[in-house]
C-alpha cells in the first residue's frame, strides 16, 4: 500500500472509530484522493461541508468529475445543487441543466400506472435561475413540452371515480397526475421569472388549481447562498485538538470528550473550515460549521451551518 493510500485509510476508518476524531486535510489532498480512489472516498471525508466557500476552483475540479443523475438524495446531486446555489459558473450551469434532465427523464420512463415518481428538485431549478444562462428557457420550454405531452398520457390514464379507492388509497396513476401538474408549475413559474410577458402569471393560476389540496400555497422559493458572509473578528488565539489547531473560542470544555469530533479542511494555514460535533446518542447531539480567516492577529469567523438534535 502506497503513504497516500496508507493516510486515506486512516482517514476513512477514524470516522467509525471509537473515542474522539480529530482530522486535518488539505484541498489538495482531496482532490487527490477523487482522482486515485474515486467519489465514494472522497463523500465519506467532505460529506456535507460546503468546501467551495474555501475554494471555488478546487470545488469546480471535483465537480467536473461527478456523473449527473436523477438519484436526488445521492452525494453528488446534493453537491451539484447546493455549489449551484452558491457560484456561478459555465461548468455548474452545464451540471445543473444534465441534472434537470436526468430528473426528466426519470419522470419519462416511470410506469405511471404503475409506480409514483418525484418533480423536479426545487434546489436545482432555483439553481438554474441563479446561473442565468443564455439558453435557460429555451431549454425549460423544452422539458415544459415533454411534461405536457406525459400529462395528456396521465389524463386519459384516470380511472372514471376515484371513490372506489377510499379505503384502499389511489394508485400511483392518480398521485402521479398530481405530481405531473406540480413539475409543470415548477417549471411555468421558472419561465415566469424569466419572462414574464411570454409567461404571465395567469399561467401560473389556472396551474395551480390543478394542484393537491396540500401543495395550493406551493410556490419555488429563491434559495441561494451567495459566497458572502456576516464575519466577526475575535482575537487569534488557538487551541490544539489531538495536535490540531483551531481557535480557542469556538471549542468548549465539554467539545474535548470523547463523545465529540472535529474536522479541518485547510486551503493553506490561514484559511479553513472547521466542521465539529458532538453525539451523545443516536439521535441526541449538535454541532456547527465554520470558515475561518486568520489575519495578522485576528481571526475572522463565520457560522457557515449549524444543527441540533
Amino acid at each position: 500500500m502506497t503513504r497516500f493510500g496508507f493516510i486515506l485509510t486512516i482517514l476513512l476508518t477514524s470516522f467509525c472509530a471509537l473515542g474522539q476524531r480529530t482530522i486535518e486535510i488539505s484541498l489538495t489532498d482531496l482532490e487527490k484522493i477523487n482522482s486515485y480512489f474515486g467519489l465514494d472516498s472522497l463523500k465519506k471525508i467532505v460529506k456535507g461541508i460546503p468546501i467551495w466557500t474555501l475554494d471555488t476552483a478546487a470545488s469546480l475540479s471535483i465537480l467536473k468529475s461527478i456523473y449527473p443523475t436523477g438519484d436526488r438524495y445521492s452525494w453528488g446531486h446534493r453537491f451539484t445543487r447546493e455549489f449551484g446555489l452558491a457560484v456561478k459558473s459555465k461548468t455548474i450551469d452545464s451540471k445543473l441543466k444534465q441534472l434537470l434532465k436526468a430528473e426528466i427523464e426519470i419522470i419519462k420512463e416511470t410506469d405511471f400506472l404503475k409506480q409514483e415518481f418525484q418533480s423536479p428538485t426545487d434546489e436545482v431549478l432555483t439553481g438554474l435561475l441563479f446561473q442565468n444562462s443564455i439558453d435557460t428557457e429555451q431549454l425549460l420550454e423544452g422539458h415544459l413540452i415533454e411534461l405536457n405531452l406525459i400529462g395528456d398520457k396521465i389524463d386519459h390514464a384516470q380511472p372514471k371515480s376515484k371513490l372506489k379507492y377510499f379505503f384502499k388509497g389511489w394508485p400511483p396513476v392518480i398521485w402521479n397526475k398530481y405530481e405531473l401538474n406540480l413539475s409543470q408549475f415548477k417549471l411555468l413559474s421558472c419561465l415566469n421569472r424569466l419572462n414574464p410577458t411570454k409567461y404571465p402569471s395567469k399561467l401560473l393560476d389556472e396551474k395551480r388549481q390543478g394542484l393537491h389540496s396540500m401543495k395550493k400555497d406551493y410556490n419555488l422559493k429563491e434559495t441561494t447562498k451567495r459566497n458572502s458572509y456576516n464575519y466577526r473578528e475575535i482575537e487569534a488565539e488557538e487551541i490544539e485538538m489531538n495536535g490540531v489547531k483551531v481557535p480557542k473560542e469556538i471549542l468548549s470544555a465539554n467539545e474535548l470528550s470523547d463523545k465529540c469530533w472535529l474536522f479541518k479542511i485547510k486551503r493553506d494555514e490561514n484559511n479553513y473550515i472547521i466542521e465539529k460535533g458532538c453525539s451523545f446518542a443516536p439521535l441526541a447531539g449538535h454541532g456547527e460549521t465554520f470558515i475561518i480567516i486568520k489575519e495578522g492577529d485576528k481571526f475572522k469567523i463565520c457560522v457557515l451551518e449549524s444543527w441540533i438534535s
